[in-house]
């Protein structure tokens, strides 16, 4: 809008052009459809089954790590999910949010080994978790997670 003197009136005055408040209008419009739109597409969350359970090594619960189930079999589409193991060797599985478990299917399941320590002043703990239970490609447990199986808890007992 460009200011103008009005000779008469002595005073500033508004040119106003009639097609920027359209054009305003229809970018308002056209903003409004583009958030409002966004949450349709969305795909929603498929339903998950909990996991949660407990590993042990040699008889002895393990204390750090990770588990993570990954997908195999039919529908490797799925999410993998993982969790983190707690001082007495239990854990809780999550794929989407927090505690909610993997879709139901076919999972090859292994386990990750706690980082170091970087502040440790002792030498490095040998990780007590055999190389086979690294690696969805090695390892040899695999686990079927049913819609049913809500109120199961695994048992893993790792051995060499």
């Amino acid at each position: 809008m460009v200011p103008t003197q009005d000779v008469q009136s002595n005073r500033a005055i508004q040119h106003k052009c009639p097609g920027r408040l359209a054009r305003r209008s229809a970018i308002a419009v056209c903003l409004i459809s583009l958030v409002a739109g966004c949450g349709e597409n969305t795909p929603e969350k498929p339903p998950t089954v909990p996991v949660k359970g407990r590993v042990t090594y040699k008889g002895s619960p393990l204390t750090g790590g990770d588990v993570t189930f990954a997908p195999s079999g039919g529908g490797v589409d799925r999410r993998a999910g993982s969790g983190p193991i707690q001082s007495d060797g239990t854990f809780v599985i999550s794929s989407y949010q927090s505690g909610d478990g993997v879709e139901a299917g076919e999972y090859k399941v292994f386990f990750n080994p706690a980082p170091p320590n970087p502040d440790a002043k002792s030498a490095p703990v040998k990780n007590p978790i055999p190389e086979k239970y690294r690696s969805a490609k090695t390892t040899p447990i695999t686990e079927v997670v049913a819609e049913g199986d809500a109120n199961s808890v695994v048992e893993y007992k790792l051995d060499e």
